[in-house]
């Protein structure tokens, strides 16, 4: 141990708190007492109430069947072309785009009222 560490030791055994002790004080306490606020608030979640996201939610879920036919249809072009141009590689791979499209698609309500604990219709 130090000759510097063993006066501060000596100093806040000693009884007398200033204010730079004070300071050092919070400033070690801070980030655990702003751990405990927010975990606070982090277990106050289930108090939020989505009743009035409905719309909001069914305009994500048109957004997400928009999307994936969007990409259907353009992985789907790409891969007739690149199958017509023998490239068989990038054909299924586009092949697999649709099948993404598709997912976001058929999936796309389930996972937004998943998200939200919200029916989405």
């Amino acid at each position: 141990m130090n000759k510097k560490m063993r006066c501060e030791i000596a100093t806040i055994t000693s009884g007398t708190f200033t204010k730079q002790q004070a300071r050092l004080f919070a400033r070690a306490v801070a980030p655990a007492v702003c751990v405990m606020a927010f975990s606070t608030a982090a277990h106050a979640q289930g108090t939020i109430d989505f009743s009035g996201a409905t719309t909001f939610m069914t305009t994500i879920k048109n957004f997400a069947l928009l999307g994936g036919s969007l990409m259907c249809l353009v992985c789907l072009v790409f891969a007739v072309f690149k199958f017509m141009a023998r490239d068989m590689t990038e054909g299924f791979a586009a092949l697999f785009g649709v099948l993404i499209g598709g997912a976001c698609i058929g999936w796309g309500a389930g996972w937004i009222g998943s998200a939200t604990g919200q029916a989405v219709q």
